[in-house]
């Protein structure tokens, strides 16, 4: 597997300062080409390894600016399956595949019902430290949340502790952070029925799936 640092002196790219702004679509076909540019424009550093790749469509209006450009390229990474992770010194990221950079050194942010996550208007993956108000509820927001949450993404609910472990971009990180305050309420009633009945159908069919698993290898073995 070969890897790629970013860097005009040694010829394939640690990346530098000042580039020229141009049209997105020109300076971003593809992953490496994007990384390069965005680098230079920001005087950011990149490192990614030979498989990286992907393809990058845009219009041929879309500028590629100061302002602009970490938010186009976390998209463009995002949509082909990629995230920037830090690699612990300054303005330098790794490219990394998200389902590998979900487990690796992202960042972490904390978060309740009256301290919004601090997180940047970008897609790199973050992870979100959430302690709810009502511990008993957070299983219940994690279910729910799981629906507005892209393959590469992951919710983890700890009861015990109240807490809420959110792994996503960050901009999806924003919009989770409002469904789940919005949720964060006490139990009533009807809720606790609900929850009972839930628990129940998934103890069935739980059940149902081990005896039908058991069945097969009982036919098997005596064939």
């Amino acid at each position: 597997m070969k890897t790629h640092f970013l860097s005009l002196s040694l010829g394939a790219v640690l990346i530098s300062s000042s580039a020229m702004a141009g049209t997105f679509a020109d300076q971003c076909p593809d992953i490496a080409s994007c990384a390069k540019a965005v680098g230079e424009l920001l005087g950011q550093k990149y490192i990614f390894d030979g498989d990286t790749k992907g393809q990058i469509k845009a219009t041929p209006n879309l500028e590629l600016t100061k302002e602009n450009a970490e938010l186009l390229f976390t998209n463009a990474l995002n949509m082909n399956g990629y995230s920037r992770v830090p690699l612990g010194m300054p303005h330098a990221y790794q490219i990394m595949r998200q389902r590998d950079a979900r487990d690796s050194a992202i960042p972490t942010v904390t978060a309740d019902a009256h301290t919004p996550p601090a997180l940047p208007d970008n897609w790199d993956l973050y992870t979100m430290k959430y302690k709810a108000t009502n511990p008993e509820v957070v299983d219940d927001i994690a279910r729910m949340s799981r629906s507005f949450m892209p393959a590469n993404s992951r919710i983890i609910p700890f009861e015990a502790s109240g807490q809420l472990l959110v792994t996503d971009t960050a901009l999806n990180l924003k919009k989770l952070y409002g469904i789940v305050i919005d949720n964060d309420v006490k139990l009533t009633p009807e809720m606790k029925k609900r929850r009972m009945e839930e628990l129940k159908e998934a103890d069935r069919k739980r059940s149902q799936k081990m005896n039908a698993e058991s069945a097969q290898k009982s036919t098997q073995s005596k064939r």
